[in-house]
């Protein structure tokens, strides 16, 4: 026995080297990349049913949270899986794939085992029409027109009847640019094996890429599903993610879990699932991406990108999206993205309560200061207009106050009691400690204008999930400063340097004051690193540079005008060469549009201009803050009734009132928010200009006072 055990560790080892050769050249010279699609499904989903094999995954790779918004508020499947093939954000179609290789006759292509034969989606026109028409200029396919490399596509109908085109929406994530695909499987709902089978196919190709559609899931994606049902087609994806997770290298291969659609069983939009496990994706790490520069936060038409980077392709320059990044994670990550998902969720769903609430507290408190201005003589009417003025003034800033705390958590009543009390504790500080309405303004948009500025400077995400701020869920914009915020920050800084100045005079420092604030702002809203707002600078710098040369003494001519516009595009320069020059993974849409302009023509730049201009038109007809402007503008009109008296009397506040104006009409045009921006920037001018008018009468009160004092004090007259 001894002998044999001699004799084969002596030819083991003679045959070593033969042995590592043949394994060398055995393995393939690139690695596999495989895409698990789980639709509609969320971190609390995986958590409650103990998905162990994705939690698994998860553990040993890198995670975060899924945005799925595309071109519209909820994502279907078609666009889903042509958003995750473009790496941009489409709106794709329903579509079927031939030829027809299967006996029975069905339409759709079956792979076994052996072979996944290839396939085309006829209504490849139809998607091209419609990326063309949602104006992101995205090429449908683009992943695998980018790859030298295979890209299959494996799902399974949703319903048994295989003749219905729903089945081959993963077609439109594998699909080449003329749409061709080379390998399909679709198998009918209860036919789990062959998907298995198609998988393991899939995996035997070198270098490949799959994307993978578990039908099960599909299947029990609605209303209409019990829990039960969910939980088994859940447990089945699962599995299949261990059947892939076993065949896979991580040190050469790539393993993504993602959740391409939010849940069609509940009306909320959710945050979704995104794993990624291979080369460069450590255990304990979160996800993250230059399209959001959050950690734990991509988006789906990063998905591409980050296939497309695994293969050292290269990037096709229609990909709007960017390759997953890994940055170190907390000691509780799936406990963090669930917490973030209810979040956002709340933060989503309350918005529209907190706006309504704040524009009708708006308009009744104007119209009571409004009658108090015109009316009243008595001094504590006055103070207390003045007082609910600040209340105004402070909300946005109580908003992102309270953004600190888990809004979810304290739920729509607590939330919102939150809200009051935090609004109500900024102003009465600001009463008790200042009594001229003047003080009041100044100090309610500096300090505005102070913790806005702190939280882009500093990591503390007030903005993330905030009323006025940064919504996942809505996937519009996930760091920096949004266009609420912009408005907010704008016209409280241009208010708050015309109150220095009105109050110290318009002696050199009041003014270095004023000028340091504005430039101050400009940066925090501009710079890559900070704000990253490429509209807000096109209007701030304009309209801050007027009110800068009013403030001065000077008349705001054509050469002033002209001034302020090339100090616009010389600020637009300087943090677009900070944005190119910077590390890609933070690169922000200001460098992106840049690198889209440079790489595809000016088309794209014209594209996007128009692209705003709809969005501008159409917010128009679905937000609220439409019918909120009109009887706020007359508000204003009422409150600036007395124009030459403010210009006699407060001459710097007058400049900052129309400072503020061109904040409003500024942002509003070169922005995609419609109405939004003049309305928020209408909720900061509005209260400061009645406060004025609440100066004026005091002033007024004041003179009337004192000579009836004088008459009744005779001794204390001047010799």
């Amino acid at each position: 026995m001894r002998a044999r055990a001699g004799a084969a560790a002596l030819a083991a080892a003679a045959l070593a080297p033969f042995a590592g050769l043949v394994a060398a050249r055995a393995a393939p010279a690139c690695g596999r990349a495989v895409v698990v699609t789980l639709p509609g499904v969320t971190w609390a989903d995986v958590r409650a049913a103990g998905a162990t094999e994705v939690l698994e995954v998860a553990s040993e790779g890198a995670l975060g949270s899924m945005s799925v918004r595309t071109t519209r508020a909820r994502t279907g499947y078609p666009s889903a899986f042509a958003s995750i093939g473009a790496g941009a954000r489409i709106d794709g179609a329903l579509v079927a794939i031939g030829p027809d290789p299967s006996p029975e006759g069905s339409g759709v292509p079956r792979g076994t085992a052996g072979e996944l034969p290839p396939a085309a989606v006829l209504e490849v026109d139809d998607v091209r029409d419609r990326a063309r028409a949602g104006g992101y200029d995205a090429v449908p396919g683009a992943l695998a027109g980018a790859l030298d490399t295979p890209v299959f596509a494996i799902g399974i109908a949703r319903r048994a009847d295989a003749r219905l085109r729903d089945p081959a929406f993963v077609a439109l994530a594998a699909m080449e640019p003329d749409g061709s695909v080379a390998g399909a499987s679709i198998a009918p709902a209860r036919d789990g094996r062959g998907e298995r089978a198609a998988v393991e196919a899939a995996l035997d190709a070198p270098c490949a890429t799959t994307i993978v559609a578990p039908g099960a899931l599909a299947a029990v994606d609605g209303p209409a599903a019990s829990a039960a049902e969910r939980a088994r087609a859940l447990a089945a994806a699962d599995d299949l993610v261990g059947t892939v997770h076993e065949e896979l290298d991580p040190a050469r291969d790539l393993l993504l879990v993602v959740t391409p659609t939010t849940p069609r069983r509940v009306d909320d939009v959710h945050l979704g699932v995104a794993i990624a496990w291979g080369r460069g994706f450590g255990a304990g790490t979160v996800l993250r991406s230059a399209s959001t520069r959050v950690a734990g936060i991509v988006t789906l038409q990063d998905v591409a990108p980050t296939v497309v980077a695994h293969h050292e392709a290269h990037r096709p320059a229609a990909m709007i999206g960017r390759a997953f990044d890994a940055a170190p994670g907390g000691d509780d990550r799936v406990g963090a993205a669930i917490a973030l998902d209810r979040e956002s969720v709340f933060a989503y769903g309350i918005q529209p309560e907190v706006i309504v609430a704040y524009v009708v507290a708006q308009i009744a408190l104007y119209v009571a200061v409004a009658v108090v201005v015109r009316r009243s003589t008595s001094a504590r009417a006055a103070s207390v207009a003045s007082a609910a003025m600040v209340a105004v003034l402070v909300f946005p800033l109580a908003s992102y106050v309270v953004g600190a705390l888990d809004g979810h958590a304290l739920g729509t009543a607590g939330y919102a009691g939150a809200l009051i009390a935090a609004d109500a504790a900024l102003t009465a500080g600001i009463a008790a400690a200042l009594r001229a309405p003047l003080d009041r303004a100044l100090a309610a948009t500096l300090a505005t204008v102070a913790v806005v500025v702190i939280d882009l400077v500093l990591p503390t995400d007030l903005q993330l999930n905030a009323v006025f701020g940064n919504l996942p869920v809505l996937g519009a914009r996930f760091s920096g400063i949004g266009n609420p915020a912009f408005a907010v920050l704008g016209t409280s800084a241009v208010v708050a340097g015309a109150a220095i100045v009105q109050r110290w005079g318009a002696g050199a420092r009041p003014l270095v004051a004023a000028g340091a604030l504005f430039a101050v702002v400009v940066v925090a809203d501009g710079a890559p690193q900070l704000g990253s707002d490429v509209g807000g600078v096109i209007a701030l710098v304009p309209a801050l540079g007027v009110t800068f040369a009013l403030l001065s003494g000077r008349r705001a001519g054509w050469r002033v005008v002209a001034w302020t516009l090339a100090g616009a595009v010389l600020a637009l320069a300087v943090f677009l060469v900070l944005d190119v020059t910077g590390s890609p993974q933070f690169r922000t849409h200001l460098g992106r549009l840049f690198e889209a302009v440079r790489d595809r023509g000016p088309g794209v730049f014209v594209e996007t201009v128009a692209r705003k201009l709809r969005t501008n038109v159409g917010v128009f007809r679905v937000t609220f803050w439409t019918f909120f402007v009109p009887p706020v503008v007359v508000a204003l009109a009422v409150a600036l009734l007395r124009w030459d008296e403010l210009g006699r009397r407060l001459p710097a506040l007058r400049a900052g009132f129309v400072g503020a104006l061109l904040v409003a009409v500024l942002g509003g045009a070169v922005n995609d928010s419609g109405i939004v921006i003049p309305a928020m920037c209408l909720g900061v001018l509005v209260p400061a200009a009645l406060l004025a008018r609440l100066e004026l009468a005091d002033e007024a009160r004041a003179a009337a006072v004192a000579p009836a004092r004088g008459d009744a004090r005779p001794e204390e007259a001047p010799a």
